[in-house]
């Protein structure tokens, strides 16, 4: 963030900053801090993957009260956008609405499967403390599609997709089934 958001700040390019942390009182700070900065137009809250763990036992963002208050807490201390991104393999429709119910002005749909790679050596994850990670792929596009149109069933505010989404013909699919924006990249 350090050396690429003051350029394109500087330049007038509005940035919507994806956010990670540990735990929500982490992620408010981080929130509170960026809300300093001038051009950003919002935050894209990453509370995928086993990401926010109050626990190390349990991810949070497994959870749709978690996910709920991880919004709501960030809505108390913004007034910029906020688009709540989806964990991975869960039923998308709670967390969906949790979001919407926590205040996000957006959900992002982000398909993707859980993995886990171990090294048979050492007999340890391969990805350090990151036990387990989002895989991407083009071969996620039919996940994500159901995804958006499972989650459009029940929120009002925008869906913005992403998973396996390589070509127009994909961003197509996801906005058929009720998407406002699509995203193309990989994990």
């Amino acid at each position: 963030i350090k050396t690429k958001l003051p350029y394109l700040l500087q330049i007038g390019i509005p940035v919507i900053v994806n956010t990670w942390a540990l735990t929500i009182d982490e992620h408010v700070r981080l929130i509170e801090t960026l809300n300093k900065e001038k051009g950003i137009a919002g935050f894209e809250v990453a509370s995928t993957c086993p990401n926010i763990v109050e626990e190390r036992a349990r991810a949070s963002s497994w959870d749709p009260e978690e996910t709920f208050r991880l919004i709501r807490a960030i809505k108390d201390v913004t007034d910029l956008s906020i688009i709540s991104k989806s964990p991975t393999n869960v039923s998308i429709t709670s967390f969906a609405k949790a979001a919407e119910d926590g205040g996000a002005d957006a959900f992002h749909v982000q398909a993707g499967l859980l993995g886990l790679a171990i090294d048979i050596n050492t007999r340890r994850s391969k990805l350090g403390d990151n036990f387990i990670v989002a895989l991407g792929g083009p071969w996620l596009m039919p996940s994500t599609v159901r995804m958006v149109w499972q989650a459009a069933q029940v929120v009002k505010i925008p869906i913005l997709a992403s998973g396996g989404i390589t070509c127009a013909e994909d961003a197509l699919q996801c906005l058929i089934a009720g998407a406002t924006a699509v995203q193309i990249g990989t994990h």
